[in-house]
């Protein structure tokens, strides 16, 4: 059994670190390739700007072609800059955070396109203390899941977000149908390109649970029932430092 034991521990060390070799030659490539594609979509943008401001003698038809023209270029820099964050993600700056009101804050950007899909958001706030964290990137981060969520169910269904807290970790549960994958697919969600949108980079979830790890926190995906899924974000309850530099433990009340 000690010996069984010891292969196992053995063999996860071995996946692990492959998978953090995979991911540092993936993010050098994606770097510079990012770097290399930049330039020329740039100067493909302003040629394309400066044709449609100053081309008077353009009919319309064309006017509508240099207008698609520029929209895709938009999304495909889009895409660069998404393998930009993934290859260099930015560190946190953590700060006090009240997880509620950031969630509540991001369910209400998106109400529109939630009730446009007619999805009844089921939201059960349940921390009663704030977390340590980078607010911006934990923005990013829900805001990234939340959009998931609405956009894999275009005729309805719904979403539950929960927040709370373990012994050591608070977390923000994100639950949702539209569910596209295999059950023993679902662990791809978070591997660079992998997406089942026609349109989607499939970078969206791998620099989310970056930026989790980055935290010292995690970000876990199951399936809970036929096709849906939840989604558990899980931040590590610690100390934060206040203007002056001293240490600030925070605790439930």
């Amino acid at each position: 059994r000690e010996q069984s034991s010891y292969v196992r521990q053995v063999q996860a060390f071995d996946r692990e670190l492959s998978d953090k070799r995979e991911e540092a030659a993936l993010g050098r490539a994606a770097a510079a390739i990012a770097h290399e594609i930049r330039n020329p979509l740039n100067a493909l943008g302003m040629g394309l700007q400066r044709l449609r401001i100053e081309a008077s003698e353009l009919d319309p038809e064309h006017r509508s072609l240099v207008d698609v023209m520029l929209k895709e270029l938009q999304r495909t820099n889009g895409i660069v800059k998404g393998l930009l964050v993934y290859a260099q993600p930015r560190m946190p700056e953590k700060k006090t955070v009240d997880l509620n009101e950031l969630v509540e804050e991001i369910l209400g950007l998106y109400q529109a396109g939630l009730q446009d899909r007619q999805i009844e958001p089921d939201v059960r706030m349940s921390l009663a203390a704030p977390v340590v964290a980078d607010p911006e990137l934990l923005r990013q981060v829900i805001g990234n899941l939340v959009s998931n969520a609405m956009e894999a169910q275009p005729h309805g269904g719904f979403i539950r977000v929960e927040t709370g807290r373990g012994e050591k970790f608070a977390f923000v549960k994100i639950s949702n149908s539209g569910l596209a994958l295999a059950v023993d697919e679902i662990h791809r969600m978070t591997e660079p390109y992998f997406t089942t949108k026609t349109r989607g980079t499939g970078l969206g979830l791998p620099i989310a649970r970056r930026i989790i790890l980055a935290h010292g926190g995690n970000l876990e995906i199951r399936a809970v029932e036929p096709h849906s899924v939840e989604i558990t974000v899980s931040l590590p309850i610690g100390e934060a430092r206040d203007r002056e530099g001293e240490t600030t433990e925070r605790v439930d009340p």
